[in-house]
Order: structure tokens, then C-alpha cells, then sequence
């Protein structure tokens, strides 16, 4: 019997003058991670906790037209005020049914725009699962492209947000 291999991880890495360390990794199945601000190393340890991927994973340099060279392009233009959309392929499936539901909710909220934690857990059919949906929102494994930081408290006063990762 054969055990099952990972897909391989593609990495992408660069550097934007707001930020610093940009880094992606996907599969074939589409983006699984991305990461701002940290070495290459933690994000390394990053994706193996949050995604379950083992770190000795087959990694390899991303292509140029991969989804993790591409989300480095598409953030990069969003942090240089050219972007305010993102079209990525992003590995619904590695996800639970929930963190889909939310994450998708997520993404859907216009640029410049914030929505509370309890608007996401109603859109998603779930109105009282508002903690539930900060929960999943602090483990979101692709911060600026899924928008996190335009969720916030009922107050309106950002909550929970912790950045890259």
C-alpha cells in the first residue's frame, strides 16, 4: 500500500516597499497560503500549522502563470492602488465547508467597504454563528486577497485582525 503524497507546494516570493516579505504557495488545486511581513522560514512552518502541510512537502520555484506567482502580481498591484479586485484560483476543497462559506462571504465585500462579523454569519445562513465567524476569519490563510481586515466588530472597530498569517 502506498501512502498518498502531498501535491507539491509552488512558491512564489517577492518584496513590496509597504510590506516587505510577499510570499504564496499553491498546488495544482489552486492558492493555499499567503503571507506578508515574515521570513521565509516561518512561513514555512506557517503553512504546515494553518494548511497541514507537512514542511518537507515536495516544494519547488512557482512558475511564472501559477496561482502563487500570480497572487504575488495581483497583491502587489493592489498595494500599489492598481488593483481592487482579485481573480486567483483558490483550493476551495482544502477547506471546511464553513471556512469556505465565510471566506467567500468575505471576499465578496467591495473594496472600502467593511462588514460586521454578524452580516457574514447571516449572509452565510448562519446568523448566530458571529464568533464562530471571527474564529475562521483569524485563521484566514490568505489575508488581503480573502479581506479580513474589512471585517469588524458591531461597534465598527476592528477586532481580532493579526495580519499576515
Amino acid at each position: 500500500m502506498s501512502i498518498p503524497q502531498e501535491p507539491p507546494l509552488q512558491i512564489s516570493i517577492s518584496e513590496h516597499p509597504s510590506v516587505g516579505l510577499l510570499w504564496a504557495a499553491s498546488t495544482s488545486q489552486g492558492l493555499v497560503f499567503f503571507s506578508f511581513g515574515h521570513s521565509s522560514d516561518e512561513n514555512l512552518s506557517l503553512v504546515s500549522q494553518t494548511r497541514g502541510f507537512n514542511s518537507k512537502a515536495s516544494i519547488q520555484p512557482a512558475s511564472e502563470n501559477s496561482a502563487s506567482a500570480s497572487a504575488i502580481r495581483q497583491v502587489q498591484e493592489y498595494l500599489d492602488g492598481e488593483r481592487q479586485i482579485f481573480s486567483l484560483p483558490i483550493a476551495w476543497q482544502l477547506l471546511t465547508s464553513f471556512q469556505g462559506k465565510v471566506y467567500r462571504a468575505v471576499a465578496s465585500i467591495p473594496y472600502a467597504q467593511t462588514r460586521t462579523y454578524a452580516q457574514i454569519a447571516a449572509q452565510i445562513g448562519q446568523p448566530k454563528a458571529a464568533r464562530a465567524v471571527g474564529s475562521a476569519n483569524a485563521s484566514n490563510p490568505l489575508p488581503i486577497i480573502i479581506p479580513c481586515h474589512r471585517l469588524v466588530g458591531a461597534d465598527g472597530s476592528l477586532r481580532g485582525y493579526g495580519g499576515a498569517g
